[in-house]
């Protein structure tokens, strides 16, 4: 195995950092994919990477890569980690996801489901879906946690099968949002450990400027 953290990302070559050595991959096509969130994985077609995650690439006897799994980078501290909604799980009968997914995009029955790529916060940005007769369909950005009845697109999920032959889909995510600008929790979760309005805002803004709203507003008070 050998591990590292992703430099770049060009097509099927992967370049690694790791004990100050930089080495570049090529990935094979059609080889297994899979995304790490905490202790489970979930596997996709394209790689769902983000320049800095930590890769670990499995090889052969021929040190041909066989297998990629990518761990999202968690440098830093999580200031929403012990909020109730940083973790949560839910748990669907196919039936209810149908109905539920009927909302939007017409279904009879639900067969798979398909993470196809993610986007660059690591939430899922497309989810295939496949309905009765093998038909599939793509559900993109925030439709696919409406039509899954989950509170955000970071999640992993897991397929099983009810005592009574019908299948369930139980997801495990992170996260309570769209994933774009401030997350309130972690904005509390900042405040409570003694950081200031400023050092708030720079942290879920870059490049910003803090000044008074009358010199944001080109006036100056009499």
């Amino acid at each position: 195995e050998t591990t590292g953290k992703i430099l770049s990302l060009n097509g099927r070559q992967i370049v690694l950092k790791a004990e100050g050595k930089t080495n570049a991959f090529t990935l094979p096509d059609n080889i297994p994919i899979w995304r790490r969130l905490g202790d489970r994985y979930q596997e996709y077609k394209t790689v769902p990477v983000m320049i800095g995650d930590r890769a670990f690439l499995q090889s052969d006897a021929r040190r041909v890569t066989i297998g990629l799994i990518v761990q999202a980078n968690v440098d830093g501290a999580s200031f929403d980690r012990t909020s109730s909604f940083a973790n949560w799980t839910r748990s669907y009968r196919a039936d209810e996801l149908v109905t539920s997914i009927n909302k939007r995009n017409p279904i009879q029955q639900l067969t798979g489901l398909r993470p196809l790529t993610v986007d660059a916060s690591q939430r899922i940005a497309q989810m295939e879906v496949t309905a009765e007769g093998g038909r599939t369909f793509i559900l993109r950005g925030l439709p696919i946690r409406w039509s899954l009845n989950v509170p955000d697109n970071l999640f992993v999920f897991e397929k099983t099968v009810d005592p009574d032959g019908v299948d369930r889909y139980t997801f495990y995510g992170k996260g309570w949002g769209h994933g774009v600008g401030m997350c309130q929790v972690g904005a509390y979760g900042m405040a409570f450990r003694g950081y200031k309005y400023d050092q708030i805002l720079k942290r879920y803004y870059s490049g910003v400027e803090i000044v008074p709203m009358s010199v944001a507003a080109g006036f100056s008070r009499p």
